[in-house]
């Protein structure tokens, strides 16, 4: 994930976060829910992204994948 992608999700939780209704509980949650969203799929695209430019990615072989199950 690039920089600016970055940049993009942390300006739409503030977005988030400034619009909230702070008297509404379902509102607050839905928020909340929403902001862990983003941030799971920021945090899965951005490590996505650094095992590509690594090179781990093209190296499968190497890696024993019967460890991580």
């Amino acid at each position: 994930m690039s920089k600016i992608a970055l940049q993009e999700t942390i300006d739409a939780a503030v977005e988030l976060l400034q619009n909230v209704d702070r008297n509404d509980t379902d509102a607050m949650f839905d928020t909340l829910v929403e902001l862990e969203m983003l941030a799971r799929d920021a945090v899965a695209d951005h490590s996505v992204g650094e095992l590509l430019n690594a090179g781990i990615a093209t190296a499968q072989g190497e890696l024993d994948l019967g460890v991580a199950a």
